[in-house]
């Protein structure tokens, strides 16, 4: 059976209710959780995955690939490597109203996968079980965002705290440096 990871960018929350709904999810999600991983790089994920999953991804940014001039799997390319790589067989993406749709990027993509979807509300992920959960800062994706939206990345220290604190044993911190190339390892 195919396992189901839950990503989380803090970039999304852009509001307060969004802050709301996404402390239902998670709470409620860490318990059942078997790993609960904290990482300033959203791309620190592929070392976790082995074998392909569905992977719910909560996220300002599909981060499928934005065309960096890079030779390593980076912040915006991480899900393109996971699908050339067969990890990938359902990508659900929980984006903003505001967040850039690339069609063609995407749906070039998609065309592989088992199921694609994206949708802007967590319902997405209603009666989900994650066997993982990645938790990503992204603090330098903040720009952007309006000042009022910046105070929203206070709840990645909040998320890891809580789930240090209530859940130690399945916690991993996460934040070295990735070395992965995006062709070739």
């Amino acid at each position: 059976m195919v396992k189901n990871f839950l990503s989380i960018d803090c970039d999304w929350i852009q509001s307060t209710q969004q802050m709301v709904n996404l402390n239902d999810l998670i709470f409620n999600r860490f318990k059942s959780a078997k790993r609960i991983i904290f990482s300033k790089n959203h791309h620190a994920i592929i070392k976790y995955i082995d074998k392909p999953i569905n992977l719910y991804n909560i996220d300002h940014h599909h981060d499928i690939n934005y065309h960096y001039e890079n030779q390593y799997v980076n912040q915006g390319n991480w899900i393109q490597y996971l699908n050339q790589k067969n990890l990938l067989e359902k990508y659900f993406w929980v984006h903003n109203s505001d967040s850039e749709m690339i069609h063609d990027e995407i749906t070039d993509f998609t065309r592989p996968l088992k199921g694609f979807d994206y949708n802007m509300g967590l319902e997405l992920c209603d009666g989900i079980e994650f066997e993982d959960i990645l938790i990503c800062e992204s603090f330098g994706f903040t720009d952007y965002l309006k000042n009022e939206a910046k105070k929203f990345f206070i709840p990645y220290y909040i998320f890891k705290q809580i789930a240090v604190h209530f859940f130690e044993e399945k916690v991993i911190i996460d934040n070295e440096e990735n070395k992965v190339k995006f062709y070739g390892e």
